[in-house]
């Protein structure tokens, strides 16, 4: 009987442990436009961002301004409305009925309710308005005598 072949088990030497001074790869580098354009391009984008807040915030603040001259300009329109001069000249005792309806007319032009109603002196306002309706009367009795006297008030 031949003796058993031993079995020989290969012999793995222990390598030995490396100490933490051991150095690492560096990561890899990019191209320096690269590095710099992926920042680059944040901080720019982050610029036009707040540029475009700061336009969105001076457009807003416009509108609000012309908002609020719009409702400015209705204020007075509403001031100065037909409606308003009507309500003033019907309180007039000093008027006659035909002079009222003359006085409406006149109050077709804006630039006549804007005096009318103005006037804080209620005395220097039944004259202005007496002298406009005197106007209007010597005017339409001149017309009428040509037959023309709608398009004459038109001029007025």
């Amino acid at each position: 009987m031949e003796p058993a072949p031993q079995r020989t088990e290969p012999r793995v030497e222990p390598t030995p442990q490396r100490k933490s001074t051991e150095v690492q790869s560096a990561p890899p580098i990019h191209d320096f436009e690269d590095q710099d354009g992926g920042g680059g391009k944040k901080r720019k984008q982050s610029q036009m961002v707040a540029k475009l807040g700061d336009f969105i915030e001076f457009r807003k603040n416009h509108i609000e301004k012309i908002i609020e001259k719009l409702d400015d300009k209705k204020r007075c329109e509403d001031d100065y409305s037909v409606e308003t001069c009507i309500d003033i000249v019907d309180t007039l005792e000093e008027l006659i009925d035909d002079q009222k309806v003359d006085a409406n007319e006149l109050f077709q032009s804006e630039m006549n309710r804007q005096i009318f109603v103005k006037t804080k002196n209620p005395d220097v306002r039944l004259i202005w308005l007496k002298k406009k309706i005197s106007q209007v009367y010597s005017l339409t009795f001149l017309c009428c005598k040509c037959s023309t006297h709608f398009s004459c008030m038109f001029i007025i």
